[in-house]
């Protein structure tokens, strides 16, 4: 029997290819000495073409990815008309904090945003898939309450992240800023992942329940 997200692989091959790659891009580009302006706008574009070919390869893009893509695509566009790299290390906070935005508001739903991100890990998972998933969830005010809950601390936890980047970007050189954002997106991805790993118990996504 596994826990959710127990397995760690797919968590470090986001960090490394979705924030580590646009940072090393980053740090080439400008250590070469391209402004950091286009530095931080390349590295951007290397995680939006990550994303994209990800999402192409899956068929289409879930409703997250394609908001995170859109904004990637208006801040490297917003930041190149403006000429202020500020502007393009903001772009995470708008990501962050809009995500943690939507987390909470979908507890005004029957079901919130983190019962539709475990559903396909349900599907998988589950003999009955995804319908024995929505009839445990249905019937369990226990798995409702983790679930709402767990939902409560991710939105908390990507609000908190957007305050600590806004922070960074405004009162750090944009150099350090950047560096501090990389770190800051790794520590709030294991963060996530590790309440679902540690709190959620075992039987949520097993054939045990």
């Amino acid at each position: 029997m596994q826990k959710p997200s127990s397995d760690w692989g797919p968590v470090i091959r986001v960090i490394a290819r979705e924030v580590l790659l646009p940072y090393l891009v980053y740090l080439a580009l400008h250590s070469s000495g391209v402004s950091n302006l286009l530095a931080l706008a390349a590295g951007a574009g290397v995680a939006m073409l990550v994303m994209a070919a990800d999402a192409a390869r899956k068929g289409r893009p879930g409703a997250l990815t394609a908001i995170v893509l859109l904004t990637l695509v208006l801040s490297i566009v917003v930041s190149l008309i403006s000429g202020n790299a500020r502007v393009t290390l903001a772009r995470d906070c708008l990501i962050t904090g809009g995500l943690g935005a939507v987390f909470l508001g979908s507890l005004l739903r029957p079901r919130p945003l983190l019962y539709h991100l475990l559903a396909p890990l349900a599907a998988a998972r589950l003999p009955g898939g995804a319908p024995e998933f929505q009839r445990r969830y249905d019937e369990s005010a226990r798995l409702r309450s983790l679930l709402r809950l767990s939902t409560v601390v991710w939105g908390l936890v990507l609000l908190a992240d957007a305050g600590l980047r806004l922070t960074a970007v405004l009162v750090l050189p944009v150099s350090e800023a950047a560096s501090a954002a990389t770190v800051l997106t790794i520590a709030t991805v294991v963060v996530l992942v590790a309440w679902l790993r540690f709190y959620l118990p075992r039987d949520v996504l097993t054939a045990t329940n």
